[in-house]
């Protein structure tokens, strides 16, 4: 991943804040440069004592609001195989709020209709209070933009998510229903993700189980991994 972000302050309280973020896959990308670069969060907008107000390419609310209780995220086994709604999209209006007093926070994304769907919508809330996270995030009508049109999914969906951090350990659940609203007789379906860590030291252990009917009837997942923190931005892991 390579980028630029910042921010430009302004009067009043204001600033401009931007980021350019793109993805590299240098082992499988090779020199097509459809498959070398990807988008990443791109953005750019304006942030005061209101929150953030941003247009670009963001991660839905509906994404965020998992927190962090995917271990194994962007590997093979990341919720993403369980579950839909795991959404970067493009020409996206945001507004992600302060905290308010409580802990509770909101973000809301606006999608703009395009030539071959609707609009998109996704809302979240969360609210942190000492070890504890508690979120619910919801779509209408989210689509993820395949290259193809006929490839591209349109999901209606909402999930709930608790997250427990005390100490050294770190329990977190997901439960998700959706129903694909671009596909002739679909209905909703559910899944159920559940996931521990416990970190000694420089090593984290790590386990998730999840099982969905969503993506496809009867799946699930067993994942157990440990990572080891070599420096602050170094790691070694095996899952």
């Amino acid at each position: 991943r390579i980028g630029v972000k910042g921010a430009y302050p302004l009067e009043s309280g204001l600033s401009i804040i931007y980021q350019v973020e793109q993805s590299i896959d240098y082992a499988h990308g090779g020199t097509d440069i459809d498959t070398l670069l990807g988008m990443r969060n791109t953005y750019v907008g304006l942030e005061g004592d209101f929150g953030k107000f941003f247009f670009g390419t963001h991660d839905t609310p509906f994404k965020k609001a998992q927190n962090k209780i995917d271990l194994f995220n962007d590997q093979v086994g990341d919720i993403k195989t369980l579950v839909p709604g795991e959404v970067r999209a493009r020409d996206s209006w945001v507004y992600q709020s302060p905290e308010f007093g409580g802990g509770l926070a909101v973000q809301a994304m606006y999608v703009p209709a395009d030539g071959a769907f609707g609009s998109s919508k996704s809302l979240s809330l969360g609210w942190n209070r000492d070890d504890l996270y508690v979120g619910f995030g919801m779509d209408v009508d989210m689509r993820k933009n395949e290259r193809a049109v006929a490839r591209t999914s349109v999901y209606d969906s909402w999930r709930g998510v608790v997250q427990y951090t005390p100490g050294a350990w770190k329990f977190g659940a997901l439960v998700q229903s959706s129903e694909q609203t671009n596909a002739v007789g679909s209905g909703s379906e559910t899944a159920y993700i559940a996931s521990v860590a416990y970190k000694l030291d420089q090593l984290t252990l790590m386990g998730r189980y999840g099982a969905s009917d969503i993506l496809k009837p009867d799946a699930d997942q067993l994942l157990l991994g440990a990572a080891y923190k070599v420096s602050s931005g170094t790691k070694v892991y095996l899952y």
